[in-house]
């Protein structure tokens, strides 16, 4: 009959089955970041930085094979996925906000004309923003991710200013699209977002609000 006389020590016990543990967890890291490198061919606790440094090489690769052969620049990195976009020499780009709940770390955008402004959005322009001229007609968009993306569309590409301007009282209007949306906003944020900024002077013609779907999904979460 084999010796149990260690169970009769409970702190000998314990040291065994922490030392399992210990070896198990580095048995797991070791056999999990030899898996990264072969898998990538980088290491993974310094893969933003490989991903940074190669960035700019790949993309200007990708520049000319889109002028070679008509192809869309898709901005990938070794491990394939879409960096556009991405602020890769930032591990958090959203801030904490004491009356929005968090908006986006002001900085550059990819996008040519586009920055994240002071008040934490993307927009070409900083808020409030005030009319340069009576000519000028101010939109708001205002709601989550979907919104954000309809206001910098809106803003390339002038699909409702067009529509608009086929209304003789808009034909000669100039239109200014401000975007007060960021992905995951639900309500009440448009809400306060509004008050807010119509609070320290923010001057608005028309408001756009594009809700639903977070409204529903993440008010269910929390």
């Amino acid at each position: 009959m084999k010796n149990l006389s260690i169970l009769k020590k409970p702190s000998e016990l314990w040291k065994i089955v922490l030392m399992n543990i210990i070896f198990l967890f580095v048995f797991l890291e070791l056999g999990s970041l030899g898996w990264y490198f072969v898998r990538y061919k980088q290491f993974f606790y310094t893969r933003e930085k490989v991903a940074e440094n190669n960035q700019g090489e790949e993309l200007e690769n990708q520049e000319e094979n889109e002028n070679e052969n008509g192809n869309t620049n898709t901005n990938t990195n070794p491990m394939g996925i879409n960096l556009a976009g991405i602020r890769l020499e930032n591990s958090v780009i959203e801030r904490i906000h004491p009356y929005f709940g968090y908006v986006q770390k002001p900085g550059p955008d990819f996008r040519e004309g586009f920055k994240y402004n002071a008040a934490g959005f993307i927009s070409p322009y900083d808020y409030p923003y005030h009319k340069k001229n009576d000519n000028q007609y101010i939109i708001g968009v205002f709601g989550g991710s979907v919104a954000s993306n309809y206001s910098i569309y809106e803003i390339q590409n002038q699909i409702l200013e067009k529509t608009l301007k086929q209304i003789p009282e808009f034909k000669d209007k100039e239109f200014i699209i401000l975007s007060f949306a960021t992905g995951g906003y639900k309500q009440p944020q448009q809400l306060i977002l509004l008050n807010y900024f119509l609070s320290i002077g923010q001057e608005f013609d028309m408001l756009i609000n594009i809700d639903g779907f977070n409204e529903v999904i993440l008010a269910k979460e929390t």
